[in-house]
Order: C-alpha cells, then structure tokens, then sequence
C-alpha cells in the first residue's frame, strides 16, 4: 500500500472512532442514569413518608379516609406447594359469563342484588341509577357504603297509585365471593307529611316488603343494562374494616365466614354443587355434607382444576379401564360447617373418615368452596 491510501485510511479510522465516540455520549445522555429515558423501575426507593392532613379546628373528620387504601394480601399465611405450576389464563368465554353477571337472591323473606363487580365499580351505577329516576340523595357515606334518599311520592317512584311518602336506604357491601358486592335495599314510610318532616329513625327491616322488592327489581334492570365501566375511589374502602370470609390455619384449616347460620348453610351447599362437587348426603342439624370432588369434572368446568392430559395420556387412559373409573368417581369428604356465634360460623373439609386432611389439600377445597359462594 502506498502512502496516500495508507493517509487515507488513518482519516477514515479516525472519522470512525470520532462518530463512535459521540453515539456513546449520546447514549449516555439518552439512556444513563440521568438521561432522559433512564430507568425509572427504582424510583419507588426515593418516596419519602409526607405527614397526613390536619383539619382545621372545629371540622369533622368522620367523613373523610384514605382515598388510596392499601389492600390485604389475601390467604398471606396460605402454604406454598412443593412444586409451583404456573395457571393458564382463565378463557374469554367464562370472564364474559362471569363478569357483570347479576342476579336476585332470596333467602327467606331476606332478598338483595349480587353482582361479580367489586363495591368500587357498582357505587356509580346506582349513583346513576338514582340521578336518572330524579331520586334525590339526602345522605351517602361511600366508606360505609349506604345512600339515603330524600322522601319519595310514592305516585313519582312507580311503586304504584297509593298515597304517602317513603324514602330508601341502599347498603352495599363485599359479597362472599371476592370481588363480587350485595346490594340490600331498606325501606321506610311516611303516612303523611308531618311524619315526613321529622327526623325518623331507619327500622330493622323494610315498613312495606313490596316496596324493597320493586326497588331491587328497579335497581338490578338498571345495572345490568348499564355496561360502560366505570369506578370509585372514594367507594374502594367499602367493606375494608371487616372482611366477611377469610381463610384461617388455627385450629385447621377454614372458612371464616362473618353471616348467620341460615345464610351459610344455603350459600356453601349451593357451591358444593358446582366446581367439580357433588353433595351425596346432607344433614342440617348436624352441619354436615358428605360430597364427592372430581378433579376430571373440576378441570373441564374452568381452568383451576388440575393440568388436563396430553394426547398420548388420554389414549393410554383409554386402555386403562381402572385409572379411568378413579378418575370419574372422584374423592369422597365432609364439610362441616360449625358456628361459633350468632354472625360467625366456620366451613371445614375433612377426609370421609371425618379426620383432618393434610393443610395443602385442605386449602385446595377450601378455595374451590369459596369461590362459589353465593
């Protein structure tokens, strides 16, 4: 090589390493920690504790919360299995079947709304549901999740042609399955405007049960016609003080479950029904269910039963006629279902023996119970 194409060479390595050179520095101040599309993953480290807000003198704090509420791990202290299988994404056709889905319930002369949204998501539809009927509110408390409205007509509400005035209180709170909300509806009269003017107290119970039972028909019509999603803030800490079911480990493992014993005689026999159950025996007075789970029928009806064989599994299961028959027949168990209190009972799963069933396993069913509670 001679020497001019050697000089040129040198420039052209030289023009090279200049332009490498202001990439990386430009890199450095696009990408480094203080460039400007820097990782921002840690930033969460550098948060620092503010001090809470102070009223002023004289005010009233009872209505204001933590607008961010920090929710509960749930099942913290549930054991972890010795292998851990990642779920599949639940299919498109049950969240569609389970979402918004809304029904009537009726235990008794008891009745209330249960829909699969969480409380957060169904306060604005009956704020909605309210503003739309021209339902004024004379109250609302979003933390305890009750609106009061002002007094009705009754001639105005659609109740019918009758006289006098009555007015509603719609309670929700968390249902029993998670993030699903009830809905109860408490109705009180006025048999003349006199009465409506003072200040009366809310009964136990409805004045006029045909009255609720228009308002939650009025009430579930409305929601599940109303589709555009939407949430509260202010509306998430509904029912965050107290949970109504949660799983305990001592003495064994259970449901706690904060209702009355009626509501939770009727609410886990009908999830034993469903989820790959099926209830064989059952006896009230001794709180007692004598069911069998199959995990083949568990795994067919969602994705939370165990992992469905491969292609050559099921032609070997073919030819074998007895694994075949075990995995129809299922495993028999107890529920029992034991109360403590008045508003407290709890739900446990023992083998068919009625002896304690290790705590994994125990859980397994336990959750299965739980997720279809009505």
């Amino acid at each position: 090589m001679n020497y001019s194409g050697l000089a040129m060479l040198r420039m052209a390595c030289s023009g090279i390493i200049g332009v490498l050179a202001l990439v990386l520095s430009g890199c450095g101040s696009l990408f480094g920690p203080d460039g400007y599309f820097r990782d921002r993953g840690d930033d969460y480290l550098k948060a620092e504790t503010t001090t809470p807000i102070k009223l002023p003198e004289g005010s009233e704090g009872q209505r204001i919360g933590q607008l961010f509420a920090i929710p509960t791990i749930e099942d913290a202290n549930a054991p972890l299995p010795d292998r851990f299988t990642v779920p599949r994404p639940a299919s498109s056709d049950r969240v569609t079947e389970q979402r918004n889905e809304i029904k009537i319930q009726k235990l008794g002369e008891r009745r209330w709304i249960d829909i699969n949204n969480p409380p957060g998501e169904v306060w604005p539809g009956v704020r909605s549901f309210l503003a739309e009927r021209g339902m004024g509110l004379a109250d609302q408390d979003p933390v305890a999740g009750t609106l009061d409205t002002v007094w009705l007509s009754l001639k105005d509400s659609g109740a019918g042609d009758v006289s006098g005035k009555d007015r509603y209180r719609i309670q929700l709170e968390p249902g029993l399955r998670t993030n699903s909300t009830e809905i109860h509806v408490l109705q009180m009269t006025a048999s003349d405007v006199t009465d409506a003017n003072r200040r009366m107290p809310w009964p136990s119970q409805s004045v006029n049960p045909d009255r609720e039972t228009w308002m939650i028909k009025e009430l579930a019509a409305f929601l599940a016609k109303d589709s555009a999603p939407q949430a509260s803030m202010l509306a998430q800490s509904i029912g965050s003080n107290e949970r109504r079911v949660e799983m305990v480990e001592q003495p064994e493992p259970a449901l706690s479950m904060r209702i009355d014993y009626a509501r939770a005689w009727a609410s886990v026999g009908g999830s034993l029904n469903r989820d790959g159950f099926h209830v064989d025996n059952a006896n009230r007075e001794l709180g007692q269910w004598q069911v069998t789970f199959s995990s083949v029928v568990a795994a067919e009806d969602d994705d939370e039963g165990e992992v469905k064989p491969g292609v050559f599994s099921r032609i070997a299961k073919i030819f074998d006629f007895d694994e075949q028959q075990k995995g129809e027949s299922g495993s028999q168990y107890r529920v029992l279902l034991q109360q403590h209190t008045d508003e407290l009972v709890r739900v446990m799963v023992r083998d068919n023996n009625g002896l304690q069933l290790p705590q994994q396993d125990a859980d397994r069913l336990l959750r299965r119970i739980r997720a279809n509670l009505l």
